[in-house]
């Protein structure tokens, strides 16, 4: 039977924590990543001003939405 100390199995709980940290630490940045290269145009885009024409655009939704 294989025994072990109780300081290797604190040496392999903590290898398992730092593995733990580098995983989530890896999973951050490459959400970062994308999520930055995804922004990117949208904040590069022209602004869309949507309030200029309240009634016309109220009478399309009521057209697309409850006409259907």
């Amino acid at each position: 039977m294989n025994t072990h100390s109780p300081g290797q199995v604190t040496e392999w709980l903590s290898m398992g924590r730092a593995l733990f940290l580098v995983i989530h630490a890896a999973g951050v940045a490459l959400f970062c990543f994308v999520v930055t290269k995804r922004v990117a145009p949208l904040l590069r885009a022209e602004r869309d001003f949507r309030f200029d024409r309240p009634l016309y655009r109220l009478a399309r939704v009521l057209q697309f939405w409850l006409g259907q």
